[in-house]
């Protein structure tokens, strides 16, 4: 149950590689083809919550469970595992609790009830349904989050897990990791940014109900000001469905942030792009930023700005493997004008697939609109990409239909493919040595 890290540094000279490490403790081998989650969660209970329970019981079994999440937090130690039986629960608020790596505090369903024990505050328009601050070593597992202003946040907190929730129906944003600060207009942090927080498995969708423009669905890091360095975060193989702003969305002063995997259908916003990297005119130090495995389909232009499959604006960033396709009114991969410090702009666009015959597939130095800013340009390597309008590949060279997860088959008409049977399946694309 340890919250494992994967650690790695971008080598920014000239070769882009990456240096050796610790695995991830997200093994590749639990991850399907259609970029869902299969859970490792094995855990006995120790403490049980349900609707028709008795905050004054025991809790140790279900027959005497416990009603309330708030008397669970209380109640609980670090090493303990809380399962909550099937039914509808008020917000769960887990702040200032100390776990560790040899013994995590861990909520989940009961076996048996997975995502069919529901977290909500009742309303779009303020609080979420799972709360979690300046705490660390905390794990969620297989948790249902619906009909809140947000899905879960994690401020100031180290060592979280969020692993298997279902999360929709949400006023703004999905996930949100980040650092506390004030919401008076001070522009204070009130706590220290959080680090080595794993989002692995989750399933995110209808966000953004009350507010578009922040129906984010894995939002990391500070947008009201700059300075949150939230670090050390892992998103990976979530599956991500009609959203109406980032799909994921990485700010400014962030670092050492991996996105691998994950799966994007669907989805509109105004500017930017289902992924975003950094995208704000500002100075800071390197990002060192690792964007690869992702499959982004049909995240469309909501107004007049373009948007765009990935999108970066800092660096040292890396944008590998990816497979995107049909960017209606945007481009497939771009890069902004916003990269203030000159000691990191470093881009690496590698071996992507890009299928976008309604608009670029690759654009580079494209302007903030919302800025002005024009100039402040990335040093971009592109190497390997197969792209619909450039000379490594043509348009003649994909059949169709393109829609969907578009995996395809062994024939044509099956999916997103070329002539040589290659397609959507991101692990196929990988095997053909593109």
């Amino acid at each position: 149950m340890n919250c494992g890290r994967f650690f790695w540094k971008i080598a920014v000279a000239s070769s882009f590689t990456l240096a050796s490490g610790p695995a991830h403790a997200a093994d590749p081998s639990h991850w399907n083809l259609a970029g869902s989650y299969t859970t490792r969660v094995s855990t006995a209970c120790t403490w049980f919550v349900k609707p028709s329970g008795d905050d004054h019981a025991g809790g140790r079994s279900l027959a005497e469970a416990l009603r309330t999440p708030k008397r669970a937090v209380a109640l609980a130690k670090p090493g303990d595992v809380v399962c909550f039986d099937k039914g509808t629960y008020p917000t769960l608020a887990v702040r200032k609790v100390r776990a560790t790596a040899e013994a995590p505090l861990v909520f989940r369903t009961v076996p048996g009830a997975e995502r069919e024990t529901i977290f909500t505050n009742g309303s779009l328009e303020y609080g979420g349904a799972i709360a979690v601050e300046n705490a660390s070593h905390v794990h969620f597992y297989d948790l249902r989050l619906v009909h809140s202003q947000t899905g879960i946040s994690v401020v100031s907190s180290s060592n979280v897990r969020i692993e298997g929730l279902w999360i929709e129906d949400l006023g703004q944003e999905g996930i949100h990791v980040g650092r506390k600060h004030n919401y008076d207009g001070s522009e204070r942090f009130t706590g220290p940014p959080s680090e080595n927080v794993d989002v692995v498995g989750n399933t995110v969708r209808d966000t953004g109900k009350k507010t578009a423009r922040y129906g984010e669905g894995i939002y990391i890091g500070t947008g009201q000001f700059t300075g949150d360095d939230t670090h050390h975060v892992f998103v990976g193989y979530n599956r991500i469905e009609d959203v109406r702003a980032e799909a994921i969305e990485i700010k400014t002063f962030t670092h050492d942030v991996v996105v691998r995997g994950n799966l994007i259908l669907g989805g509109s916003h105004f500017f930017h792009a289902a992924i975003t990297v950094a995208i704000k005119p500002v100075s800071y130090p390197d990002g060192n930023y690792l964007i690869e495995d992702n499959r982004v389909y049909n995240y469309a232009r909501t107004e007049t700005e373009s948007v765009c499959g990935i999108g970066v604006g800092h660096g040292t960033t890396v944008v590998r493997n990816n497979l995107i396709w049909n960017i209606p009114g945007g481009s497939g991969i771009c890069t902004f004008t916003t990269f203030g410090n000159p000691e990191a702009r470093d881009v690496l666009l590698e071996n992507n697939t890009v299928w976008n015959p309604g608009g670029p597939s690759i654009s580079l130095h494209d302007g903030d609109g919302r800025t002005g800013v024009t100039d402040l340009l990335g040093a971009v390597t592109l190497r390997g990409n197969l792209i619909h309008d450039g000379d490594s590949a043509l348009a003649g060279s994909f059949v169709g239909p393109i829609t969907r997860l578009a995996d395809a088959g062994g024939g044509p008409g099956s999916g997103f493919q070329r002539a040589d049977g290659v397609g959507a399946d991101v692990a196929r694309i990988l095997a053909s040595g593109l």
